[in-house]
């Protein structure tokens, strides 16, 4: 089960949009800027399934796509023995036989202005395509097994208990498979209520069965029958991704879900928030049951670190056998985990403010590029600015720049390394650019370090500002700089000279000295150099001042 293709001739903020889906993808990665609408692409599919008949329904806030005044297809595909009941002898009449043989497994379903709801069946004929897609979604809706699967971005987790008045009808449900399709396209508040539900219920059940099958044994005088966990799958899956977290079971006085993190046991709540997103996320599959279908999740990077998001998604990769995982994200992670192929880019027109493409990333180098770049997605380029520092990014060179910037929210600061790093990489992506007829709107900036006036001049000539000081951080520590921020700030200038005298100590500014004593530009002043080094290695810097 998968979506091929998707084609949207308007729709809210899409317009004229059309993208096709690799065939052995498994997964398939939506981003762009803020506002793009990655998280509406889902919702499109989602009322897509329903009409399918891959769900009995869909939970939006924002509506129904097929109510609207809209025109859209998405083309899903169905493959072989997905469905329990749909390609067994006798599923179709006589006189739908040849349909059958001739069916190529799509159906496309969708919004026309004229004719409003279309649904075709691919490879029939078109006077009786319809009548045959009708039969298939019959067949769809009469199967059990649940192939479709969302989750929505809406994920908190407050603090939950099944109430004793609820206990009843948690009690006497039947949470088995024919009830879970009824529950899987539900938004993701109204799926954590009840997968503590699903939790109680079951583990009362369970334990209520083994008990009666206990007894029964004795009275006939047999061995009591071997406990079966009917949650070890679960808690298998859960040590798949974290390793560290076992789950116990349910709490028979407080309704509690019970962990074990590390040798200490806890309560879901008291769980930190990766290791309960972690819980929830793999306690949905797992009641599910998604093995062959669809699973959708907007921002699978929510309460995740880089490391634990590649295991979730790697563990749903290998949960979803036959089927199609879509995440909608801001994550660099999920992009490399998926691949350029099977990750769409949503772009907007800034002039119309219209999503008018949507395509897959390798069709856009320059975005691939600068995502490597700067260590994340860079989905939005047409109406941003890039500047490349000197520094390293755990060294926190971006953020002396925004501190004594005023920086326009379309700037955006990135670390390249050294000097040479910033200029090769400018040049790198400006042909890139020019190459592929993406405009990108970048330059640098380069500490002064120790450059002559020609040195720094060649750098200006290069489209680079060269600063006028030694490094950024001389900005930080310049007395008439410092003077003025007081002064702006309500403060006495007076008491700047004094404070950094008092903060100096033996090793400040050590590593200017070092750096001067062995280069060779300097070694003009190589005796004042090292008296200096002499004073600084026997006294508080203090004195320097």
């Amino acid at each position: 089960m998968r979506v091929q293709r998707v084609k949207i001739g308007h729709w809210r903020h899409f317009e004229g949009v059309e993208f096709s889906l690799p065939d052995d993808a498994p997964v398939v990665c939506v981003v762009g800027g803020n506002g793009t609408g990655k998280s509406l692409l889902l919702e499109l599919i989602s009322a897509c399934v329903q009409n399918i008949g891959l769900s009995p329904g869909a939970e939006s806030a924002r509506g129904n796509p097929f109510n609207e005044d809209a025109t859209f297809e998405v083309t899903f595909f169905i493959a072989l023995k997905t469905i329990a009941d749909l390609d067994t002898a006798g599923a179709f009449p006589n006189e739908m036989q040849q349909d059958y043989r001739t069916w190529d497994r799509t159906l496309v379903v969708g919004r026309d202005a004229e004719q409003g709801y279309k649904l075709i069946a691919g490879g029939v004929t078109c006077e009786r395509s319809g009548s045959f897609a009708g039969l298939v979604v019959h067949l769809i809706k009469q199967s059990a097994s649940v192939h479709y699967l969302s989750l929505d971005a809406d994920r908190a987790y407050p603090k939950f208990q099944v109430e004793a008045h609820q206990l009843a009808e948690v009690f006497g449900r039947d949470w088995g498979e024919s009830t879970n399709k009824q529950s899987s396209f539900r938004i993701t508040r109204n799926l954590y209520e009840e997968w503590f539900r699903f939790l109680v219920g079951r583990e009362n059940q369970g334990n209520n069965r083994h008990v009666q099958e206990i007894r029964a044994a004795r009275q006939a005088g047999v061995n009591d029958p071997i406990f079966v966990d009917q949650f070890a799958s679960y808690r298998n899956a859960v040590q798949k991704v974290l390793p560290h977290l076992m789950f116990i079971g349910i709490d028979p006085l407080t309704r509690s879900i019970k962990f074990d993190s590390t040798g200490i046991p806890l309560n879901f709540d008291q769980l930190s928030g990766g290791e309960r997103e972690i819980a929830f996320l793999v306690g949905q599959v797992e009641r599910f049951g998604l093995k062959k279908g669809l699973l959708l999740v907007d921002e699978p990077e929510l309460h995740l670190n880089n490391d634990l998001l590649r295991a979730w998604i790697g563990f749903l990769k290998d949960s979803v056998e036959e089927g199609q995982i879509w995440f909608a994200t801001h994550s660099l992670e999920v992009v490399e985990v998926t691949g350029q192929d099977a990750t769409v880019i949503l772009q907007r027109d800034e002039q119309s403010r219209q999503v008018t493409e949507a395509a897959p990333l390798n069709q856009h180098p320059v975005v691939a590029t600068l995502s490597r770049a700067i260590g994340s997605p860079a989905f939005s380029i047409s109406n941003l600015a890039f500047i490349l520092i000197e520094g390293e990014e755990e060294i926190g060179e971006r953020e002396r720049f925004r501190l004594l910037c005023e920086i326009p929210p379309h700037v955006r600061f990135m670390e390249a390394g050294s000097c040479n790093d910033v200029v090769r990489r400018i040049e790198e992506l400006r042909d890139l650019a020019i190459a592929s007829g993406q405009m990108i709107r970048i330059g640098g900036v380069v500490d002064q370090d120790w450059r002559p006036k020609q040195e720094q001049d060649e750098l200006s000539e290069r489209g680079l500002f060269v600063l006028g000081v030694h490094e950024i951080e001389n900005f930080f520590v310049h007395p008439p700089t410092l003077k003025d921020f007081l002064s702006m700030n309500g403060g006495d200038p007076r008491t700047v000279e004094p404070t950094l005298v008092a903060a100096a100590d033996r090793r400040a500014g050590s590593w200017i000295f070092d750096a001067a004593r062995t280069d060779r530009k300097i070694s003009r002043v190589s005796g004042a150099v090292q008296g200096c080094s002499r004073a600084r290695s026997s006294s508080d810097m203090g004195r320097l001042w």
